[in-house]
C-alpha cells in the first residue's frame, strides 16, 4: 500500500477508492466507468471550496493515475501527457486534478457573478479594486501576463 510522504490527507479518499478494487480483474471499459462514476466525484466534490496546494494534490494524484492507468492495461511507465490529454486529441481523457480544481473556482466565482449574490458583489468589487491597482487601461481578467 502507499506509505510515508504520500499516505496524507489529501490522498486518503482516493486510496480507499483505490484499494477497493485493486485486487479484482476488471475490464478496461469497467475500470474506465469506476473512474468517471466512482473515483472523479468523490475526489472532485471537494475542489472548488478546498485550498489544497498543487504539488500536495499532483502527489496525492499520481500514484492513483497509475494504479488506474495499470488497471486499464496501459505501462506503469505510460507518458502523463498522453494519459491527461482529451480522448479527442488521442489520450486517456483523465483529469488533472490541480487544473480542475483551478477550474472549478473559477466556475465558482463566475456563477457568483451571474447570479448577483453579495459574494459576487464582492467579487467584482475586489476585482475592480484590483483594476484601479494595477492603473492599466486593459482589462486584467483579459490580459495575464505578469505585470512588470
Amino acid at each position: 500500500m502507499v506509505t510515508g510522504r504520500r499516505n496524507s490527507r489529501y490522498s486518503r479518499p482516493a486510496i480507499r477508492t483505490t484499494c477497493k478494487y485493486s485486487p479484482s480483474v476488471l475490464t478496461w471499459r469497467e475500470v474506465n466507468i469506476i473512474y468517471h462514476q466512482c473515483y472523479l466525484p468523490v475526489v472532485t466534490s471537494p475542489l472548488p471550496a478546498a485550498v489544497i496546494p498543487t504539488d500536495k494534490l499532483d502527489e496525492a494524484q499520481q500514484s492513483i493515475t497509475t494504479a488506474f492507468l495499470t488497471k486499464m492495461g496501459f505501462p506503469c511507465t505510460f507518458l502523463s501527457a498522453v494519459a491527461y490529454a482529451p480522448k479527442a486529441e488521442g489520450g486517456v481523457g483523465l483529469l488533472h486534478l490541480s487544473a480542475e480544481q483551478g477550474m472549478q473556482k473559477v466556475l465558482q466565482i463566475l456563477n457568483h457573478l451571474h447570479a448577483h449574490t453579495t459574494t459576487g458583489t464582492i467579487y467584482c468589487i475586489l476585482i475592480s479594486h484590483y483594476q484601479l491597482q494595477t492603473r492599466f487601461c486593459q482589462l486584467v481578467l483579459e490580459n495575464t501576463t505578469p505585470i512588470p
